[in-house]
Formats: structure tokens, C-alpha cells, sequence
């Protein structure tokens, strides 16, 4: 099963900018790398059930990179502004 999409820019804790660009490593992200203080917004959540949707076949690959995009973007982790 695929579960690639087309590349999400962030940044990483020293400044520097990297690309997600599957579905596991968002997952990977939104449950051990996210910010404290945005752990459990309604955006946050919305993304890491999206990425459960995605895995049992219930969801698409640009489902879930939409939602993570808006999750990064609140976080002010999204390095490209994707939502202008």
C-alpha cells in the first residue's frame, strides 16, 4: 500500500527545513515530535485520526497530508505557507 504524498515542508527544532512526505512518518510526528503546547487541538487530533483512517484503507494519502498541513501550519511549524 502506498502511502506517499507530496511533500510537506517544516521546520526542526535547529532552524533548518526537512519534508514529510508519508503517512507514517506524520503519524511518527504527531504522536513523538509535536510541540507540548500543541499536543490535543482540535487540529491535532483531527490529523492523527486521519492517519489511523489512511492505514485501515479508510482515507487518502491527501487526506492526510490536508489535515497535517493545518496542524503544522497552528503549530508554526509549516515552513512554505501551503493555506495562502
Amino acid at each position: 500500500m502506498n502511502h506517499k504524498f507530496a511533500p510537506v515542508y517544516l521546520w526542526n527544532s535547529d532552524g533548518k527545513q526537512f519534508a514529510v512526505s508519508d503517512v507514517l512518518r506524520v503519524a511518527k510526528w504527531l504522536t513523538e515530535l509535536w510541540p507540548a503546547e500543541y499536543r490535543g487541538t482540535d487540529r491535532h487530533i483531527e490529523a492523527m485520526e486521519i492517519c489511523l483512517l489512511e492505514l485501515e484503507g479508510n482515507a487518502t494519502p491527501d487526506d492526510v497530508r490536508a489535515l497535517f498541513v493545518e496542524a503544522a501550519f497552528e503549530a508554526d511549524l509549516l515552513a512554505v505557507d501551503l493555506l495562502a
